[in-house]
């Protein structure tokens, strides 16, 4: 049975996200690749807010609109209490 308000096809996905300042790294998850391509993950990369916006393709973000609540603590700050998020 999937949960309301999750991604069609996921029953128990829960997604966190955390603002860390931190250096620059090459982005890497600790999975094979064979696992990662199970999950429908082909890419890691960094993504400015501005190619986000215009990213015009056919992947899916989660939340679909990451450009609003990504924007809001790289220009004014990281929000006092944390933030709920949306599919």
């Amino acid at each position: 049975m999937e949960t309301p308000g999750l991604a069609d096809g996921y029953t128990g996905l829960s997604n966190d996200y955390y603002l860390i300042r931190t250096p620059r790294f090459a982005p890497r998850g600790s999975l094979p690749d064979e696992d990662l391509v199970a999950e429908h993950i082909s890419d890691f990369r960094w993504w400015r807010i501005e190619d986000l916006a215009a990213y015009d393709g056919s992947d899916l973000f989660s939340p679909r609109d990451i450009v609003t609540p990504l924007a809001a603590p790289t220009t004014g700050g990281a929000p006092a209490t944390p933030v709920l998020l949306g599919l």
